[in-house]
Formats: C-alpha cells, sequence, structure tokens
C-alpha cells in the first residue's frame, strides 16, 4: 500500500510540474530559445532596471514579497529583489535561479542573490548591492551558497506554494526528496499497523 501512495504522489507532483500552473512558473510555461548574446543583453538590461529598487530593511517579520509587490513598491530587502530579478528574467525568457547563502563566508546572516548561465559562465547578480559579475572572477569566500538549511528551505516551499513558482531547481529537488521520503516513511508505517 505504501507504494501505491508513493506513486501516486509522484503523478501528482509530475501532474502540478508540467502545467496546471496559473501565474508564473519556471516549470510549465516554454521558453523561447534565445541566442546568448541576446540573454546577456537582457541580463544587463534588467540589472538597470533594479536600480530603480530600493533597498528596505524589513522589520522582525521575513516576509518574502510577490514580485509584483516589489515592482509596484519599488522596495524590498534582499531576497525581494532577487526574486524580483528573476521575475524579470523569467518574463523575457531568461531562465535563473535565486541563491541563499552568505555574502561573506564570514556572515552570520543569509542573503539571497540570483545566478544565470550564459556562454557556459555562471553570472552572479546581487542586485541589492549592485553586483553583476562572472562568478569565476570572485573570491572564493564571497557569495557562499547554502545548500542545507533548514529555515531556507522551508522558506522557498512556502513561497513556492503561495506564488506557484520555482525559486530554485536544486532547492526545489531536495524539499521534494524529504517530502517524498516523508510520505513514504509515514506510509510504510500505517500500512505495518
Amino acid at each position: 500500500m505504501g507504494k501505491l501512495y508513493t506513486y501516486i504522489f509522484f503523478l501528482l507532483f509530475l501532474f502540478l510540474a508540467t502545467g496546471c500552473s496559473h501565474g508564473y512558473t519556471l516549470v510549465s510555461d516554454p521558453i523561447p530559445v534565445l541566442s546568448p548574446a541576446i540573454r546577456l543583453r537582457i541580463l544587463q538590461d534588467c540589472f538597470n532596471i533594479m536600480s530603480q529598487i530600493s533597498y528596505v530593511q524589513e522589520d522582525g517579520v521575513d516576509f518574502w514579497q510577490n514580485p509584483k509587490i516589489t515592482a509596484t513598491k519599488k522596495s524590498g530587502d534582499c531576497e525581494d529583489q532577487a526574486i524580483y530579478f528573476q521575475y524579470l528574467l523569467y518574463q523575457r525568457g531568461v531562465m535563473s535561479e535565486v541563491v541563499f547563502g552568505k555574502m561573506n563566508q564570514s556572515d552570520l546572516t543569509y542573503h539571497a542573490w540570483v545566478e544565470c548561465k550564459i556562454y557556459n559562465i555562471t553570472f552572479l547578480i546581487d542586485p541589492t548591492n549592485y553586483v553583476f559579475s562572472d562568478k569565476r572572477f570572485l573570491q572564493p569566500n564571497m557569495y557562499v551558497r547554502t545548500d542545507f538549511n533548514f529555515h531556507i528551505f522551508k522558506k522557498v516551499d512556502e513561497y513556492q506554494k503561495e506564488n506557484n513558482v520555482i525559486l530554485n531547481l536544486s532547492y526545489n529537488d531536495v524539499i521534494n526528496k524529504v517530502k517524498l521520503h516523508f510520505i513514504t516513511d509515514k506510509s510504510e508505517k500505517s500500512d505495518k499497523e
């Protein structure tokens, strides 16, 4: 019986991930094929648009704004700006990921930025600090990705559900594996009872 639930969950996930979405979704919407030169130009244009968005630190509660709210308010903190930047790129046909980590490996607080691969080069764009760079030219202790942090996974999962969007495919894969493991483990326990 546990395998049946796992199979049903998998089919439901495939259905949700391949086309029953509304709003902007980085999984199901068709992306036009753009040349690397055009994608790089779009990246630069969107970076210029981001100069109109002011950084505003949140008071206590860590609320992740929908990109449309950030556009209306013309302000947001680091993840709001990164999410909005990803949204701008996606609307123009350029795939990217919102990345969470630390700006400097020794930092105590987390930060968000966007990464986009063009010409086999990963560009790091931090709209909050006006950084637009080929990652190869950054010091190794700068912009360190955090791959496993429960708080970040939980926030990403909540945001993705509320806004029907995939912010980062590798985080999403981990979230889905954890959920699948939890559901499989739970159904196997109930089968034994």
